[in-house]
């Protein structure tokens, strides 16, 4: 089998496949099976049976009889044969038959950053579904969750084979509040382990997908208090360096750690793939979202500045409105800061160690301006943590937001990351947005 690579205008071919025979076919591409039976990513296909594949995808497919597929390949697509030792997937499912011989178990997947990591996740819920084990999945990746907006980290149930845990919508949130695990590590850690808590209600085999940050000390120790918070069974390693230290932190604690090797030929994501992939999760999760308005006395704010600190007194907020140039409507204090919400602005600023306010920072949130916040509200009778974006402080109508949660909204937890109204992150993250 030769290479074959799409065009600009789509390009059909047809492929044959003895049995047990592999292609790599990276997306954009429709594979339909004219004759025998296939295998990709742990899911068989028949016959008169076709699966679309991503541009961000590749995959290998496994012929199971000799077959013969039509492939209608998109711009950037290809197909080839694999060199020998190029694909790995009869090694992975080797060990997948492994973990899935006990009646229940959690496994956390590790790995840099396109080394297959949520590839080898839908595979082991893809062969446990078939098994009727009834898989859950952990995306907590908040940088590139498939399952949530970044920030996030979910949870849902598999109820039908995957090629890409995009296909799903997450059933549970927990907010992180940043795109970048470094920042928050003990946010991820709470939220992963009550995720966990929760998914092992629901099935018998819990996958845990994680960022790609493996480099540095910091990094490990954090995948390994994951792996030990879950009470994970299994460490599967997509990479060699990595798993030898993940094993020898891991091993003496009873953590049984798998090394295994990631396809050498991937369709890898660069900066502007991975911004593009934010900004569509952004837009898939609040585009028609719902924009209500709840009175600031009627609702509870977490992770804010200017509602968790000691009120500001008028005489207080006169005094700082003479240097700042605004009005201040209402402010609070902290140990290192003091927070306010000014009359006018268009972004949120801060002024540095203000006499006024004691030699403190002095944090503007304008009020009525579009402020975009990926927040969450929490749901009435649960804990669930369903995904909202704050627009605005309206002093007449109260606090803002757009969400897609049906229900009554009593509590919101302010997130850390501001998108445009073209989905797109602006600036650095802030320690008061409001």
């Amino acid at each position: 089998m030769k290479k074959t690579r799409g065009m600009a205008v789509s390009l059909s071919t047809s492929v044959t496949l003895s049995s047990g025979g592999i292609a790599r076919v990276m997306g954009p591409a429709r594979i339909a099976v004219r004759r025998g039976k296939v295998r990709i990513l742990g899911i068989e296909l028949g016959e008169g049976q076709s699966v679309v594949i991503s541009r961000f995808r590749s995959y290998a497919v496994k012929a199971l009889s000799d077959s013969q597929m039509d492939i209608v390949l998109g711009e950037g697509g290809s197909v080839e044969e694999p060199e020998k030792g190029e694909e790995v997937i009869d090694q992975w499912e080797s060990v997948v038959e492994k973990v899935l011989s006990r009646d229940r178990v959690t496994l956390v997947v590790v790995g840099p950053v396109d080394s297959g990591k949520s590839t080898f996740t839908a595979l082991v819920a893809n062969m446990a579904l078939s098994r009727g084990m009834e898989p859950v999945v952990i995306d907590g990746d908040v940088g590139q969750c498939d399952l949530a907006p970044p920030s996030f980290v979910a949870m849902a149930r598999i109820e039908k084979p995957v090629l890409w845990l995009r296909e799903l919508m997450g059933e549970y949130f927990r907010l992180v509040g940043y795109i970048t695990p470094s920042v928050a590590p003990y946010r991820l850690l709470r939220a992963l382990v009550e995720l966990g808590r929760e998914a092992t209600h629901l099935g018998r085999v819990v996958v845990v997908n994680t960022d790609g940050w493996v480099y540095g000390y910091q990094a490990l120790e954090l995948k390994s208090e994951i792996a030990r918070a879950l009470n994970a069974d299994y460490v599967v390693v997509l990479d060699e360096v990595v798993g030898k230290k993940l094993s020898r932190m891991l091993t003496p604690l009873g953590i049984e750690v798998i090394t295994l090797p990631r396809p050498r030929v991937v369709r890898e994501r660069d900066r502007d793939d991975r911004r593009y992939l934010r900004r569509q999760n952004y837009r898939r999760f609040f585009d028609g979202a719902k924009r209500i308005c709840v009175g600031l006395d009627s609702i509870n704010i977490a992770g804010s500045c200017v509602f968790s600190g000691e009120p500001l007194s008028e005489e207080e907020l006169a005094s700082i409105a003479e240097r700042i140039g605004a009005r201040p409507i209402m402010g609070s204090r902290h140990d290192d800061l003091v927070a306010l919400v000014v009359e006018r602005g268009a972004e949120p600023s801060v002024i540095p160690r203000l006499r006024e306010a004691g030699g403190k920072d002095v944090y503007l949130i304008p009020a009525k301006a579009r402020l975009r916040i990926v927040s969450a509200v929490l749901t009435n009778g649960s804990r669930n943590e369903y995904p909202a974006l704050i627009d605005s402080i309206d002093p007449e109508k109260g606090l803002c937001l757009y969400t897609k949660y049906g229900g009554e909204v009593r509590s919101v937890i302010v997130g850390r990351v501001r998108i445009s109204e073209e989905w797109e992150e602006v600036g650095k993250p802030m320690k008061c947005v409001i």
